[in-house]
C-alpha cells in the first residue's frame, strides 16, 4: 500500500550544497516546529496534524521537512494534501527528494488520480532536470488524465533541452488532429513547448511537428517564459506562481486599486476629495 510505504521515508534528506544554503531558520522556531510535529504526528487528530505541518512549512530544516513527509503517508486525504502543498514550495533539497520518493511509490489506481498529479505538480515546482526520468515515467495514461496532464505540465518547468524532447515524443504518442486527441490534454503540451522555448505553434499537433522538423537540431530553451500570448502567459502563471508571488502581486494590486481611489478623490473642493454637484448645461451658477 502507499501509506504504508510513505511512511518508511527517511527523515532526513542528502544535505544541501553549500553554495545554494538559504539562511539557517531560527532554532527556536525549529525546536518549537519540531515537538508540535512530532506530538500530532504520534498523538493528534487530523486537524492537529495538518495544522503542525502547515505551521512548520517554511523552515528550511531537513529534520523539520523529514516529519512533514511523514504526511505522505497519512490515512487522511487532508494531512496528504497539506504535506505535499508544504513541500511543494520549499526550496531546501530535502523537500524535492522526499516528494520524488513518494511519486515512486505513489499508487496507479484511477482512484487516486487526482491526488498522484497534485505530486507529479509539487516535484515539477521543483524544475529540477535530476526529476526528468520520474516526471516522464507512464508516458500517455488516459485512465489518469489528471496524473498525465499534471506530467506534461511539470515538463514544462524543467528548462532543459530534453524536456522539450519528451514533450515532442509525448505529442507523437498522442496522436493526430488537436493536442492530446480532443479535450484529453487540449493545450497541455502546447503550453508547456511554448513556455521552455518561447514558440507558439497553436493548438495543431502538425504545425508543431514542422517546427520540430525545422528545429530539432539547433533548437535551444528560451533564457525564461515569454510574456506573449497573455492567455498562455495567464494559466502558466496560475499553475506555478508561488503563495508568496501571488500575495506580491495581490498586494501590488490593492495599492494600486488605493492609489487610483485616492486620486479621483482629489479635485476642487473642501479639500475633503468630496465633489459638488454638477453644473447642467446653460445653468448659472450662483
Amino acid at each position: 500500500m502507499w501509506t504504508t510505504l510513505l511512511a518508511l521515508l527517511p527523515l532526513v534528506a542528502a544535505p544541501q550544497d553549500e553554495g545554494s544554503k538559504p539562511p539557517p531558520p531560527d532554532p527556536a522556531r525549529v525546536a518549537a516546529a519540531l515537538e508540535s510535529l512530532e506530538t500530532a504526528m504520534k498523538r493528534g487528530e487530523v486537524g492537529d496534524r495538518v495544522r503542525a505541518i502547515e505551521g512548520a512549512a517554511d523552515l528550511a530544516d531537513a529534520e523539520v521537512l523529514g516529519w512533514i513527509a511523514r504526511g505522505l503517508g497519512d490515512k487522511q486525504p487532508e494531512v496528504r494534501a497539506a504535506a505535499v502543498a508544504a513541500l511543494r514550495y520549499q526550496p531546501h533539497p530535502a523537500a524535492l527528494k522526499a516528494l520524488e520518493d513518494a511519486l515512486r511509490k505513489a499508487p496507479r489506481s484511477p482512484d487516486e488520480d487526482k491526488a498522484v498529479a497534485e505530486l507529479v505538480l509539487a516535484v515539477g515546482q521543483h524544475a529540477s532536470p535530476g526529476s526528468l526520468a520520474l516526471l516522464t515515467a507512464g508516458g500517455l495514461d488516459r485512465t489518469r488524465s489528471h496524473t498525465t496532464r499534471a506530467r506534461i505540465q511539470a515538463l514544462g518547468r524543467v528548462r532543459d533541452p530534453r524536456a522539450v524532447e519528451e514533450l515532442i515524443a509525448l505529442m507523437n504518442k498522442a496522436g493526430n488532429g488537436r493536442l492530446g486527441g480532443g479535450q484529453l490534454f487540449d493545450g497541455d503540451l502546447r503550453l508547456s513547448l511554448w513556455a521552455l522555448t518561447g514558440t507558439d505553434e497553436g493548438p495543431a499537433r502538425e504545425s508543431w511537428m514542422r517546427w520540430w522538423n525545422d528545429h530539432k537540431r539547433d533548437f535551444g530553451v528560451a533564457p525564461e517564459v515569454p510574456e506573449e500570448p497573455r492567455a498562455l502567459a495567464a494559466r502558466w502563471k496560475a499553475l506555478w506562481e508561488t503563495p508568496a508571488e501571488r500575495e506580491a502581486r495581490q498586494e501590488k494590486r490593492r495599492e494600486g486599486k488605493q492609489k487610483r481611489e485616492g486620486e479621483d478623490g482629489d479635485g476642487d473642493g473642501d479639500g475633503d476629495g468630496a465633489r459638488g454637484p454638477r453644473e447642467r448645461p446653460g445653468e448659472d451658477t450662483p
